[in-house]
């Protein structure tokens, strides 16, 4: 997230809001799935029905007041952004498998928000 200094509280919370949309929405197209079905995407990425439920309704809210009734706590997030595909996927990422067709499927598609969170 960028400085805060000049920020007011509403452009912090503007932004915050921002960044874990865009956090939200590169987990659901890493794993390839639709944000707008939510109970496929769970079993998908392999994790409960209610948070995609959460992640699917923050991605689609158009401010934060919106979505913010629908948080996921921590360890709701860290399950999301830790699903088995999406390590799955870091794991393609990483150089530790490195063959000419690993390192192709791994750089087509950059997900830094949530190489961030998970760094």
């Amino acid at each position: 997230m960028p400085s805060t200094n000049n920020q007011t509280f509403e452009e912090q919370v503007l932004a915050a809001f921002r960044e874990l949309r865009t956090a939200l929405v590169e987990v659901f197209e890493s794993a390839q799935v639709d944000v707008n079905r939510a109970f496929p995407a769970a079993r998908e990425l392999q994790v409960n029905k209610n948070l995609t439920w959460k992640a699917s309704k923050i991605i689609r809210a158009t401010s934060p007041l919106e979505a913010i009734d629908h948080l996921p706590g921590k360890a709701g997030m860290k399950l999301l952004l830790t699903a088995p595909p999406i390590m799955a996927l870091r794991l393609l990422r990483s150089s530790a498998l490195s063959s000419p067709w690993t390192n192709s499927i791994a750089s087509s598609k950059p997900m830094p928000a949530i190489e961030r969170r998970l760094s």
